[in-house]
């Protein structure tokens, strides 16, 4: 069995959140990996780290409001409060939703720049930070499942308090941690990615499809091994989890990603790097070399022709040499 971690601990009489961390530790190398694999392809730095700091906030910001209407709609109701973003609480399918209308958002409205180069990139990048993220949601046990004796499952101590079958206080016993089992996945996936990205050129796009379509089964899978008989347990909709439905999407999504960016090449970077010295944007292209106003008479586009060099005096010339020279 893994061992249980606690979600907080204490540090010079601070007490400090392993959820929080991790997250802030995953963010931190989602933006390095993404800035150290933009310059390898010639993509602008600039637009990478704003780029990845725009995406996730947008994924928190999402991701929460999923969480509020789909998880916590009973709640919600009674305080509509609650939906604003500080109150807490994310759901990982509204992350995915924010994270793609974050990528248009920026890549395409704002900046208007190659938005497939930069979204394989973005697809790595977020990859990394995804496995500490799951690593927090490990150390905050806020993704149990059904109980188990899985090697990798989680025994719950004693003195963790709960709501199991209606009664208050039971002991969780051994269960699976579904922020375990993804962070594992994150970490087989990025793998996956890193390898792809040095041994091929695969045409812009298909890495972050790939991505998707690999995730989506096995996280639909995994939604059947969450606990159903907790007070917090996730609601089902048809038998269902919404991540589950939420994983229809990405599959769709990542599937067609694959089949309209197959064949098309690598995207033409060669502006991009262009961009971190103009401020982000796309330089203007090279003015045309100036040319002086036509003369009087002269048609347009009629070039002068240079006058010939004057000559120089006494030289090589055979008159001036033999009127003015005393050799014999």
């Amino acid at each position: 069995m893994v061992p249980f971690i606690h979600p907080r601990f204490e540090l010079f009489g601070v007490t400090l959140d392993w959820w929080l961390i991790l997250v802030v530790l995953g963010v931190a190398a989602a933006t390095e990996l993404g800035r150290a694999r933009a310059i390898r392809e010639g993509l602008s730095v600039k637009l990478t780290v704003d780029g990845i700091l725009f995406v996730v906030g947008m994924g928190f910001l999402f991701g929460h409001f999923v969480y509020q209407i789909f998880y916590n709609w009973e709640n919600l109701s009674a305080q509509p409060k609650l939906i604003l973003p500080w109150y807490g609480g994310y759901a990982s399918t509204g992350g995915f939703l924010g994270a793609g209308i974050g990528i248009w958002l920026f890549y395409v409205v704002w900046k208007k720049a190659p938005l497939w180069a930069y979204m394989d990139n973005m697809a790595i990048a977020l990859c990394l930070g995804w496995v500490f993220g799951r690593l927090g949601c490990f150390a905050a046990h806020d993704h149990k499942g059904n109980l188990t004796d899985f090697p990798l499952a989680i025994t719950f101590p004693d003195n963790w308090t709960a709501t199991v079958n209606g009664q208050a206080g039971t002991w969780l016993g051994t269960r699976h941690d579904l922020g375990l089992y993804e962070a594992l996945l994150a970490l087989a996936l990025l793998i996956m990615l890193l390898v792809l990205d040095r041994k091929t050129q695969w045409s812009h796009g298909m890495l972050a499809g790939l991505l998707l379509v690999c995730y989506a089964p096995v996280r639909f899978s995994m939604e059947f091994m969450r606990a159903t008989d907790l007070a917090n347990s996730d609601p089902r909709h048809l038998g269902l989890t919404p991540a589950q439905y939420g994983t229809f999407i990405t599959l769709s999504l990542g599937t067609w990603m694959l089949l309209s960016r197959r064949g098309k090449g690598r995207m033409d970077l060669s502006g991009e790097l262009a961009r971190d010295y103009n401020d982000g944007k796309v330089p203007p292209p090279a003015a045309p070399a100036q040319t002086s106003p036509p003369a009087a008479g002269e048609a347009p586009g009629q070039q002068l022709e240079a006058e010939p060099p004057a000559p120089e005096e006494n030289a090589n010339n055979p008159e001036d040499k033999a009127a003015g020279s005393d050799d014999p």
